[in-house]
């Protein structure tokens, strides 16, 4: 039997939930989790912080340790949570402006990149590549536009510390730039995860 990513999920631990709700298979189960845990957090509250932390307190995530966070809030003002499970450590980092991340500590970024597409279509939304930084001293990053009804959000995909496969992951939610032009969009690949 394969079960299928949940789009809501109830009043249980939004972790216990997500292992339930990713298919039964040979997926990436950490990518699942990741983009999943995304999916809730970041994609439905960018811009709205009070409501990403109402979010997380009520799926009782608990705030990470004073000494780790600003090694994730690189001088900014906000707020971190630990959102590890068995498949994997991860963060979820509300900054007071707004933008959303989930981190995962290590993740294969091709199967993040395949996971976030096929749990952004299985939303009906749309996601056009805006830019690709190919990998250099170890670091790549792909942002994206991102429209599902009225909401147009901008994300980013970005791995840290490439060993083969294997980065540290992070996912990134923005409200997109209002003042400025967009890029020419070219249509991410459906055959590759970008």
């Amino acid at each position: 039997m394969t079960l299928r990513f949940c789009g809501i999920i109830g009043p249980t631990s939004v972790l216990v939930a997500l292992l339930f709700c990713v298919p039964a298979s040979a997926r990436d189960l950490g990518a699942a989790n990741a983009v999943g845990l995304f999916g809730q957090s970041c994609l439905s509250f960018t811009g709205n912080p009070s409501g990403l932390r109402e979010w997380a307190a009520r799926y009782h995530l608990p705030e990470g340790p004073p000494p780790t966070r600003e090694g994730f809030l690189h001088g900014n003002q906000g707020r971190v949570y630990v959102a590890s499970t068995v498949y994997g450590q991860m963060a979820l980092v509300s900054l007071d402006k707004g933008y959303c991340q989930v981190v995962m500590r290590q993740g294969n970024v091709a199967n993040v990149q395949t996971e976030l597409r096929d749990q952004l279509l299985a939303r009906h939304a749309t996601l056009n590549l805006l830019l690709q930084q190919d990998p250099q001293r170890g670091a790549a990053q792909k942002i994206f536009a991102y429209e599902q009804g009225a909401v147009h959000l901008q994300l980013s995909i970005t791995a840290h510390g490439i060993s083969g496969p294997v980065a540290e992951v992070i996912l990134t939610s923005t409200l997109p730039p209002e003042s400025s032009d967009p890029p020419a969009r070219s249509p991410a690949s459906a055959g590759n995860g970008s």
